[in-house]
């Protein structure tokens, strides 16, 4: 990121030193075809010796060309047309002290009939400076666009490290427990004894494949259903509201143990000796 921004500023300034030397000479050429177009407008006054008819077209010029002074010489070097502009303000005197808004010397010959008459010369004030502001403060922005895009980048591909390794940490983490869980749905299934997982209502949510085998019945048949209501306890008149009663304790936070009797499905006497933990 550091190598795109060394590279973005490298292009920008040289991007603006191209852009002033072009502008400037740009400037000057146009100033230079100006002036030739005054010489050729003011000639006719020249040769009829009659300032009157090109001054007040100077004087519109000078405001309009940044003009510091524009000056009509005859052939001998006298000044036949003299404008001069105001003074300029405070700001734009300090920037001409500083050399920032240069002073630019043009003239163009004055030839009327073919016959060379004097010459026009003008004090033109480059004020470029301004543009160049401009053109540097959108340098400026777009450099600074690119820096925070660039921060935006790193930002990403930082976040997507992170995420990365997050993922990869949860991935093992989950590994593990996945390989925890196997190995204690071993036991759970395994275990002789029956084994069974309730919610607070008392609806049977899991039961280990070993019991239900012991007592003949799939878990299609309890799964789901009130602990109370399976098949096991049907053949006692009153065992399932006793079984019912000891859930409700249970999801009080108590420990309900119990030695029950009923009878088994073929009748004979079973005795269970059996425990509800919170």
């Amino acid at each position: 990121m550091k190598l795109i921004l060394s590279k973005t500023l490298l292009v920008l300034v040289v991007a603006f030193c191209l852009f002033v030397f072009t502008y400037h000479t740009h400037q000057v050429r146009q100033i230079q075809t100006a002036v030739n177009e005054h010489a050729v407008i003011v000639a006719e006054s020249v040769w009829h010796l009659n300032p009157r008819g090109s001054e007040e077209y100077l004087r519109a010029v000078a405001a309009n060309n940044n003009y510091e002074y524009i000056v009509v010489q005859d052939i001998d070097g006298q000044k036949f047309i003299e404008v001069k502009q105001p003074d300029v303000n405070l700001l734009e005197r300090e920037l001409i002290k500083l050399k920032l808004i240069q002073r630019v010397k043009v003239s163009a010959d004055i030839f009327y009939n073919g016959e060379l008459l004097g010459k026009v010369e003008a004090l033109w004030l480059d004020k470029s400076i301004y543009a160049y502001a401009y053109a540097f403060l959108v340098g400026l922005l777009f450099f600074a666009v690119v820096q925070l895009y660039s921060r935006v980048l790193r930002a990403k591909a930082t976040l997507e490290q992170k995420v990365a390794e997050r993922t990869r940490d949860l991935t093992e983490k989950t590994d593990e427990l996945q390989k925890s869980e196997q190995k204690i749905r071993v036991v759970f299934n395994q275990t002789l004894q029956f084994i069974g997982l309730l919610n607070t209502d008392g609806i049977l949510l899991e039961a280990n494949e070993a019991g239900l085998r012991a007592w003949g019945v799939d878990a299609s048949d309890v799964i789901g259903r009130f602990f109370w209501d399976a098949p096991w306890f049907n053949n006692t008149p009153g065992l399932p509201q006793k079984i019912q009663q000891y859930v409700k304790t249970a999801s009080l936070g108590r420990i309900v143990r119990q030695e029950i009797k009923h009878s088994a499905s073929d009748g004979k006497p079973l005795y269970v000796d059996f425990s509800i933990k919170p």
